[in-house]
């Protein structure tokens, strides 16, 4: 095995990769000996049980840190994000401080910042020391409402020793408007010396007409005519003669002080409004109760000590959304662990999970599902409801039991009454053949379905596939798989 210090972890089973490098796994060692290997995550080299590599091993893909860290990981390190759907990236995560996306950081002068467009479009360098996130994901990530945070700190020559400067609002537009930068909402202990368009070596879009900013000064950065702040500027240590070439905040420290730390991380400010002051509550329903009234992403406690994020509709009174689909973007062609602990986006598509549905379904619970067309069939939309749904625990592998039903189109669910959760990796259902496997979606599949809300997104609707869609039986058949669903549950009073 070759242990490399820049460290993410990969989903794939017995992989591990250091950007270029990899640490391979022999799948053959013992479980003491996996405990050590596994142990290469986080700043360093600790050590885990092979048990908490599980916990791993079933790490749903999240857009960001703040997701990791309501999902229950609360260690700071190096994690895998995913900004963009299907694509990961290594970032560190400023876990102790409620789940920040560290976008940059200089430490030690190790790594070059002064590189090209393209470089600062992907990212550099090494999610343990020093690197830059790269542009195009740090302008997915800034597309929701987030804020900034930045801290500095000098060699202790220089006073203040340390500073933060704190943007309640930050967003990266795209490469069309060559990454511009707004911010606004500022506090600090130390001046606000942010804001434009960013340019490189390579890549002049600031305003200076007579002179590229980002070549006078050696950075890449949001130039005007040129720069207050040099974040990305030459490592230099300390006082330097070399005007504004250093890492430089000017309303600090001036033009000829180069900082020896910085740390950018970014943080979903909807969310930091939302899950920093609520108090903790089981499920929507609770929240809302306790005066929460607005749509929208909560913290969630199904089980005391473990918070999960979940998209709370309380404009019909607090009901807590276990699975939305509404455009394709978000893969339900997945695994049997996957499913347990949950994935996508809660502002978009996802999957609550079945051990968080089985803990919110311990108490009587009614289910509530809205389904819709594209328009060009009858009904455009229906409903069905359900006035008791339990979902039993993993031993019985989340079987599902509901009755009471009322709606508009047809009760498809009743014949998976009773039924065990099926995934294209487990196969639970009573066919004999796997039929989350034969029908592409992952449900509590008898022989096989009469609903599908898991299946394959057609966004034509109409479907040849037989049965393979995001079908609803008793209301539009086996081939026409529909725009949208909701599937949300509330406690019974």
């Amino acid at each position: 095995m070759n242990a490399h210090p820049s460290f993410f972890y990969h989903k794939t089973a017995g992989l591990c990769k250091c950007h270029a490098s990899i640490i391979d796994i022999d799948t053959d060692e013992t479980a003491d000996d996996k405990s050590q290997i596994y142990g290469f995550y986080l700043l360093g080299y600790q050590s885990l049980t092979f048990g908490s590599f599980k916990k791993w091993h079933v790490l749903p893909t999240q857009r960001d840190c703040l997701s990791l860290y309501h999902r229950g990981f609360v260690e700071d390190g190096v994690y895998l994000i995913y900004p963009i759907n299907g694509t990961g990236v290594a970032t560190w995560c400023d876990m102790t401080n409620g789940g920040w996306t560290v976008i940059q950081r200089r430490q030690d002068g190790q790594e070059d910042f002064y590189r090209t467009w393209d470089e600062y479009m992907a990212g550099f360098g090494n999610a343990t020391g020093e690197y830059w996130l790269g542009l195009e994901n740090i302008y997915t990530l800034t597309q929701s409402p987030s804020s900034l945070y930045i801290e500095m700190e000098t060699f202790g020559d220089a006073t203040p020793v340390s500073a933060y400067a704190t943007y309640s609002s930050f967003t990266v537009h795209d490469v069309s408007a060559n990454y511009t930068l707004y911010v606004d909402g500022f506090t600090g202990n130390c001046g606000d010396s942010l804001g434009t368009q960013f340019s490189t070596l390579d890549r002049d879009n600031d305003e200076a007409s007579s002179k590229s900013c980002a070549v006078t000064y050696s950075g890449a950065w949001w130039y005007k005519s040129c720069h207050i702040s040099n974040l990305n500027g030459l490592y230099l240590f300390g006082n330097f003669s070399s005007t504004s070439r250093g890492v430089v905040w000017r309303t600090c420290w001036g033009y000829n002080y180069s900082v020896k730390k910085v740390v950018m991380k970014t943080f979903k400010l909807e969310s930091f409004k939302k899950w920093h002051i609520f108090p903790k509550q089981r499920d929507c329903l609770a929240l809302y109760k306790n005066g929460f009234v607005e749509d929208g992403v909560y913290l969630i406690y199904p089980v005391i000590g473990i918070g999960v994020t979940t998209w709370c509709d309380m404009t019909n009174g607090g009901w807590t959304v276990i699975q939305r689909r509404l455009d394709g973007q978000e893969d339900f062609y997945r695994t049997w662990d996957e499913y347990v602990t949950g994935f996508g986006n809660e502002t978009g598509e996802y999957w609550l999970g079945l051990e968080s549905i089985h803990l919110l379904t311990q108490s009587p619970s009614s289910l509530y599902i809205e389904m819709e067309s594209f328009g060009d069939i009858t009904p455009t939309s229906a409903y069905a409801v359900y006035s008791s749904f339990t979902i039993a625990g993993g031993t019985t592998n989340y079987t599902m039991f509901v009755d009471g039903f009322t709606g508009n189109c047809g009760d498809s669910l009743i014949y998976h009454n009773g039924k065990q959760f099926t995934t294209i990796d487990r196969d639970n259902d009573d066919y004999h053949l796997n039929c989350a496997v034969l029908f592409s979606g992952a449900w509590w599949h008898n022989t096989c379905h009469t609903s599908n809300l898991n299946g394959l997104y057609f966004p034509e609707g109409n479907h040849s596939s037989f049965a393979k869609g995001i079908n609803w039986y008793s209301c539009w058949g086996h081939d026409y798989s529909l725009k949208s669903t909701v599937v949300k549950i509330r406690q019974l009073a």
